[in-house]
């Protein structure tokens, strides 16, 4: 849990307020993927925006992979660069019901 939901869950509880259903049905993550999901954050700072949310640049995952000193760096792009597609599908589906 991020610290804001953290924050929003302390205000539910004090108040007596229901929990949201993203925090009271957050997914959890296997201890063993946190690491990949901290460097999607970080390379999420990357990315480019323009009519919709883009792709975390391929050379931005290299870099990162190398800096680190990633050993399998084939397993780091292949669960960064599928994180990022499902996160673009989700950030971008508003935008595919926009009139153009």
């Amino acid at each position: 849990m991020g610290e804001k939901e953290g924050l929003i869950l302390q205000q539910a509880l004090r108040f007596g307020n229901k929990i949201p259903d993203r925090i009271a049905n957050a997914p959890t993550l296997e201890p063993s993927l946190v690491f990949y999901y901290e460097a999607w954050q970080e390379l999420s700072t990357d990315r480019q925006f323009g009519m919709g949310v883009g792709p975390i640049p391929f050379t931005s995952v290299l870099q990162y992979g190398n800096h680190y000193e990633i050993e399998d760096l084939d397993d780091f792009l292949f669960f960064i660069r599928s994180l990022d597609a499902e996160y673009i599908k989700y950030a971008n589906k508003d935008n595919a019901k926009k009139p153009t």
